[in-house]
């Protein structure tokens, strides 16, 4: 009998945020409580209070983009992408959506041909 070996999959999740010191932490630890292997990118979009620091406290690497749009902040990020990775998804830092679909996206990505 053969063991199959199960691989665990690499998620990279960007998080664009303007003055989100008030969720961020709890956004980060909630992906983080989801997917515990995944790499956490917060970019703080010039912000004027401490996302920044709120988010590495959470466990996230922070990036800094000064020039505003989700789209910059989005490019920034992918500057600073860990070499292996399956997967990027962007989500919110306000928490304004659930993080657990995260399983579901994945899911769909690795197994259902989804990209």
């Amino acid at each position: 009998m053969t063991s199959k070996k199960v691989t665990a999959h690499k998620l990279v999740v960007i998080i664009p945020c303007l003055n989100e010191e008030g969720s961020i932490a709890s956004t980060v630890e909630e992906v983080l409580t989801t997917v515990p292997n995944a790499t956490v990118i917060v970019v703080d979009n010039n912000s004027t209070d401490a996302t920044a620091n709120e988010a590495i406290i959470a466990g996230a690497r922070v990036v800094f983009e000064p020039s505003p749009g989700k789209g910059r902040a989005f490019r920034r990020a992918l500057q600073y992408l860990p070499r292996h990775f399956d997967a990027i998804l962007m989500v919110d830092g306000d928490g304004t959506y659930e993080i657990s679909p995260i399983h579901n996206a994945m899911h769909k990505i690795t197994h259902e041909g989804f990209d």
